[in-house]
């Protein structure tokens, strides 16, 4: 018989090894009636099926109630672990130098034993921070569906374009062509060094925003470039509309072009020309291309004209920047124009230095 106590013979329900456990439902004999014996007497049978039906029902709820309660822990369980988990997984708000890492305070000690917090490293997540600014941004705040996946190195300079000022975003002016073209402002309106009007998102109608997904490594290596090499964006261009000052291999006399960025010598020069790509794969085809015909010439058509540009600029410097390839610097080149239709590209393995403006300076004179 179980437990100790015989009084409980009559009440199975009870058992010890019955109680507490949510998973044995009580049924046949441990829902039926027993009256007391003491009593020597027996309800009538209408009320002795009441009371019959009462006790299942009591049994019944008191059995769900313990279920309940073991779910409640479980579930109390998992919102600790949750909870754990966002402290470790949580950034700062403020933007911090690539690279950098996090140390959790501990917050107790005892017998040598430190608090599970202490030692932890917290490793940024730029690539989350800034979806989660990019989606900000999208006019008329629609959904931003980024079909080519963002990579950390361009969300890491990406952000550090916006914590030091390199870029600002605002809501667009009055006089933005943007707003008198579709009737529609946004938050994602930002000036180029030259005060031109530029935006993150173009179409800004429909029911998803249109993200220029070039601008995000575009604006990404033109920051590494300043903030690690030394350029400077006073003498700089980003998205500058430009037009053929002379017939080049497939482009003709005052067609129009864009350049992503350039940066200048004291003398006007263009040092260094990055060209920016919106994924990986494309500027991964590009370099390809570049490194097995190495002159414009012998390049194929469809990418001797995305390049087609150096023959009229004449840059020292090329950098084909894409997501991946931004930080570090991976498909740089010297570039050595031969002729006015051909040029040479020799790789190299870093990204140069900004020029010596006092050298340069001395030099033109």
């Amino acid at each position: 018989m179980p437990g100790s106590d015989k009084r409980l013979a009559r009440y199975p329900q009870l058992w010890p090894h019955r109680l507490g456990s949510p998973h044995q439902p009580l049924t046949g004999e441990g829902l039926t009636f027993r009256p007391d014996p003491p009593l020597a007497q027996t309800p009538p049978r209408p009320r002795q099926r009441r009371l019959h039906r009462r006790t299942g029902y009591r049994r019944i709820t008191s059995g769900n109630f313990r279920l309940l309660q073991w779910l409640f822990a479980q579930i109390r369980r998992i919102i600790a672990i949750n909870e754990l988990t966002a402290i470790r997984r949580h950034r700062p708000s403020s933007p911090q130098r690539p690279g950098h890492r996090h140390r959790i305070t501990p917050r107790h000690f005892g017998q040598g034993r430190i608090a599970e917090e202490e030692g932890l490293e917290r490793m940024d997540n730029p690539v989350s921070e800034a979806t989660q600014i990019i989606t900000s941004l999208a006019p008329g705040h629609r959904p931003v569906p980024i079909r080519t996946p963002l990579v950390r190195d361009e969300c890491t300079w990406f952000l550090q374009a916006i914590a030091l000022g390199i870029i600002s975003f605002r809501e667009c002016p009055p006089d933005c062509f943007r707003l008198r073209k579709w009737g529609e402002a946004g938050p994602d309106h930002f000036d180029t060094p030259t005060g031109a009007p530029r935006h993150l998102f173009s179409k800004p109608t429909g029911e998803t925003a249109w993200l220029n997904r070039e601008y995000i490594p575009h604006l990404a290596a033109y920051t590494l470039a300043i903030e690690r090499h030394g350029y400077t964006k006073a003498r700089s261009s980003f998205s500058l509309y430009r037009t053929y000052s002379r017939d080049l291999i497939s482009k003709k006399q005052g067609g129009s072009y864009e350049t992503d960025a350039e940066f200048y010598t004291s003398s006007g020069a263009v040092h260094l020309q990055i060209e920016a790509k919106a994924s990986a794969e494309q500027t991964a085809r590009l370099a390809g291309q570049i490194e097995k015909h190495v002159t414009l010439m012998n390049l194929p058509h469809t990418a001797a004209k995305e390049i087609e540009y150096v023959l009229d600029l004449s840059p020292s410097y090329l950098w084909i920047a894409g997501p991946g390839s931004i930080d570090p610097p991976r498909y740089v080149y010297a570039v050595t124009t031969d002729s006015h239709i051909n040029a040479t590209f020799a790789p190299l393995t870093a990204l140069p230095e900004a020029p010596d403006m006092t050298t340069d300076a001395i030099s033109a004179t």
